[in-house]
């Protein structure tokens, strides 16, 4: 979709493209374009339904307007165009459209067909008000099939989960045991190469290597006992932390950080309570039995905003999900 989007920006939006897959501080923004007067959008596209598409973009804002590239053709006087497509919006999208303080554009997009054989793209705004139909060139027509076989793919019902899981959720009660599934189903969600085994005790999260196994150095998450014969879960993922500040030789003596990445655990003050603050456990070394140090939402947001090089601000467990999911995506 990204190609045949790019090659009619202008008959879409009456836009002009600079760049695709454009990276801007560990952000990479799928378009960038502007149209005649220099105001600059950014568009993100999806091929299935991502709750954090506004998150997403808010990102790619706060990148793009902190670095200002491309400054001899754009006009940074003008607000910044957010555009998301995709087939269509979760619910959870609409919500953080109408209270942010930026403005997006929600476009849903369909693939329509004619009896003789011709492929129409079709991109309608979120109030249905206005509709763009396009045909869609022969040469696009096999990525129009692969783009829907992975849209059916992601209707399917999530597995029940394993029993290394299971076992760790009957002793919860059922709103804990939906909190914790609602974090299996972002980890599931987030991308096809996801996949998620479970061991005797322990559920690990990771890329793909085949269909029961995880290539270890591509973990990102992990639900495992809060202690040996103690059936209760916890949750670890795959942060970045600040592991050592370089000194550069140069003439304005700045530094450069060095980002690590360990396992961390995420607690609520009282257990699986969505309504308690969280600390960060963070854990060096082979074993999880004791942290080496804690962090608040708020010192996180910190350190990560130093390694971002970009405004952070971590409120939920789903936030820190995101840094996680993004780091093991890079």
């Amino acid at each position: 979709m990204e190609d045949f989007v790019w090659n009619n920006l202008s008959a879409l939006f009456n836009l002009k493209g600079l760049a695709r897959q454009y990276s801007l501080h560990h952000q990479v923004c799928d378009i960038l374009a502007i149209d005649q007067s220099g105001q600059i959008t950014i568009i993100e596209l999806k091929n299935s339904i991502d709750r954090y598409i506004i998150q997403q973009l808010t990102r790619y804002f706060n990148a793009v307007v902190s670095q200002r590239p491309f400054l001899d053709q754009i006009d940074y006087q003008q607000p910044v165009r957010l555009i998301a497509i995709a087939p269509s919006f979760h619910a959870h999208n609409l919500v953080d459209q109408a209270y942010h303080q930026l403005s997006f554009e929600l476009y849903t997009f369909a693939i329509s067909s004619c009896n003789h054989g011709k492929l129409y793209f079709e991109l309608r705004d979120s109030g249905a008000e206005q509709l763009i139909r396009l045909e869609i060139p022969e040469p696009f027509h096999p990525l129009i099939d692969r783009v829907e076989q992975h849209n059916t793919a992601q209707l399917a019902i999530a597995p029940a989960p394993p029993k290394s899981l299971a076992n760790l959720l009957n002793a919860l009660t059922q709103e804990q045991q939906a909190y914790v599934l609602s974090i299996r189903e972002q980890l599931l969600e987030f991308d096809p190469a996801m996949i998620e085994v479970g061991k005797t005790t322990r559920t690990i999260y990771g890329l793909r290597k085949n269909k029961k196994d995880i290539y270890q150095t591509k973990l990102c998450a992990e639900i495992i006992p809060v202690a040996l014969g103690v059936m209760r879960p916890r949750l670890r993922l795959q942060l970045p932390y600040l592991k050592r500040t370089l000194s550069r030789v140069s003439s304005d003596n700045s530094q450069k950080l060095v980002k690590g990445l360990t396992w961390v655990e995420v607690r609520h003050r009282r257990e699986w309570d969505k309504t308690t603050a969280i600390q960060l456990l963070f854990y060096f070394g082979k074993g999880c039995s004791h942290h080496s140090y804690s962090l608040s939402l708020d010192e996180y947001s910190k350190v990560y905003q130093q390694l971002a090089g970009q405004y952070c601000s971590l409120q939920s467990l789903e936030d820190v999900m995101i840094v996680a999911l993004e780091e093991w995506k890079a």
